[in-house]
């Protein structure tokens, strides 16, 4: 009975128009269907709670960074340009210098090997969309692949 329930919920609020991210400044990617519009918003949803208990510390809450410790992510170019080094960074801390947007940052970022590939599909969705960056959805099968192939450094 319940899942009934919240299937007319969910019908409801798709109809209504509330499947849409709520979320102000959130690029949203063209062209999803339904059920990826849905699982999109998730991810944000899920990603901002990560990331504001994992990452706004150092990249703080609108993602501008610190000073020159910590790097932005908002309309940051390394993250545009190196998606799956940053879906590695993520995963797996990093030590060497970084130069996002024209400014070196030395500080070490920690590894998160907690985060499980949702989470860190999650969290990637939620600041590739976020602060003017529009790297679209990034699902966890991405990150499933990226991790298991590409994060050597």
């Amino acid at each position: 009975m319940k899942n009934v329930i919240l299937a007319v919920l969910l019908g409801i609020m798709v109809g209504c128009g509330i499947d849409r991210p709520q979320e102000k400044g959130v690029y949203t990617p063209p062209n999803l269907d339904r059920r990826d519009a849905i699982r999109f918003k998730q991810y944000l949803v899920n990603g901002k709670k990560t990331y504001l208990a994992q990452c706004s510390n150092c990249h703080q809450t609108d993602g501008s960074g610190l000073q020159k410790l910590y790097p932005p992510l908002a309309k940051a170019d390394f993250l545009s340009k190196n998606l799956s080094k940053s879906i590695c960074i993520v995963q797996n801390g990093y030590d060497d210098p970084l130069i996002v947007n024209g400014v070196e940052y030395n500080m070490v970022m920690p590894a998160f090997q907690q985060l499980t590939p949702i989470e860190i599909a999650e969290v990637m969705t939620y600041i590739g969309n976020k602060w003017g960056n529009e790297l679209g959805f990034i699902q966890v099968n991405e990150v499933q692949r990226v991790l298991s192939k590409e994060c050597e450094y």
